[in-house]
């Protein structure tokens, strides 16, 4: 049983990880985060290289910044997630992705979650001739 749901959990993880690759926003944003965290810590062996200490705080500070918003706009790739599981049904039902079920995911991160469902099912196709 405890092995199931570890299984489960690492699937789960890899699906995230897909769709925060897939989608650009979430992606930097993450990456953004990062440099932050990366320019604090390393804050004084940067500085060895001649850069001024308000430089490095404005970027770490426009960085978190950037990437705090863009998180916090893609809800930190949930929408994309959970249209990319939805996409998972719809094709598990119908064997296909209509233009329809396409077109109703209007916001950015739903069409990429649908966009990742339909490339992962062989469907591209249908999504790029729309």
């Amino acid at each position: 049983m405890e092995n199931k749901n570890i299984k489960s959990k690492i699937e789960n993880f890899k699906d995230y990880a897909k769709c925060v690759y897939t989608n650009k926003f979430t992606l930097t944003g993450y990456i953004g985060i990062s440099t932050a965290i990366v320019g604090v810590i390393f804050q004084n062996e940067i500085k060895s290289y001649n850069i001024p200490e308000i430089a490095l705080t404005t970027i770490c500070a426009i960085n978190a910044a950037y990437g705090w918003t863009a998180l916090r706009f893609t809800k930190f790739g949930h929408e994309t997630l959970e249209s990319y599981r939805e996409g998972k049904k719809h094709i598990k039902t119908y064997r296909k992705m209509s233009h329809v079920y396409y077109g109703k995911n209007t916001m950015y991160c739903n069409r990429v979650g649908a966009r990742l469902a339909a490339r992962e099912a062989g469907l591209e196709e249908i999504i790029e001739k729309k």
